[in-house]
């Protein structure tokens, strides 16, 4: 009995051990969420003015930009000929597009503005999905880790190429207008063929497929969290298929 008693005792105490350790694994566990639903908190507080600004200047930059081109001179099918046979040449030495560059030129400083705001907006977008991204790993850990990337990438390399686009129109454009070639190569050249043009195009498309890709992510981890609604969700996905292919 006495030999039993003290079988017992070390095992009971081996067990005593383990359920102290459970149950500070559970403390820390509930400090964590605590911690981590603090930090959440404070971040919410600190970006929802700026990710609720980050809409409404996305939404300015818009106007602002087609305000501007909307009185951009535009040139049809038969007023390009017309052109051509005044001068008896199939390339006459002045495009019928040549206004059109130079009004881009006239206007830069709107359209810069505009491309800024919107650049703006993507950085706020950004960072609020970052801790959307942030909130929903915390959840469910084996969320895809790229997604972080993925939205940073194209965010920012989004914000750069918008903004980089326009400032290189607005050097292209002007060194059109001030100079002596104003044939259709040179309106190409002016408005698509040049390097930053086309480097522009390669970003932007690059880097509207990274965030189109990380946003999509975002929301469907974020809805199977509970963190976003059914509709919350699907509105954040169709918003990154518009940022990508806008309309209008």
């Amino acid at each position: 009995m006495a030999q039993n008693r003290k079988s017992n005792g070390p095992r009971r105490g081996r067990q005593r051990d383990a359920g102290s350790a459970s149950d500070g694994g559970a403390r820390r566990d509930r400090g964590e969420v605590a911690e981590q639903l603090a930090s959440e908190k404070r971040s919410m507080a600190r970006l929802g003015v700026p990710a609720l600004a980050g809409g409404v200047l996305y939404l300015l930059s818009g106007i602002i930009i087609s305000s501007t081109l909307s009185g951009a001179p535009t040139v049809g099918v038969l007023q390009g000929m017309k052109a051509g046979i005044a001068e008896g040449i199939a390339e006459p030495h002045v495009s019928p597009r040549a206004a059109e560059v130079k009004f881009v030129s006239h206007h830069a400083l709107p359209l810069i503005a505009g491309s800024a705001l919107m650049a703006i907006a993507l950085i706020a977008l950004t960072l609020a999905l970052l801790l959307l991204i942030r909130a929903s790993r915390f959840r469910r850990p084996e969320m895809w880790p790229a997604t972080a990337a993925l939205v940073v990438i194209g965010g920012v390399g989004f914000a750069v190429a918008s903004i980089g686009h326009q400032i290189g129109a607005a050097v292209l454009t002007h060194e059109f207008a001030v100079g002596h070639e104003f044939g259709a190569k040179a309106v190409e050249r002016t408005l698509t063929k040049g390097p930053v043009n086309v480097a522009s195009q390669y970003i932007s498309l690059l880097a509207g497929l990274s965030l189109l890709v990380g946003m999509i992510v975002t929301s469907l981890n974020a809805m199977k969290v509970g963190l976003l609604t059914r509709w919350m969700g699907i509105v954040g996905m169709l918003s990154a298929v518009l940022i990508f292919l806008p309309i209008g």
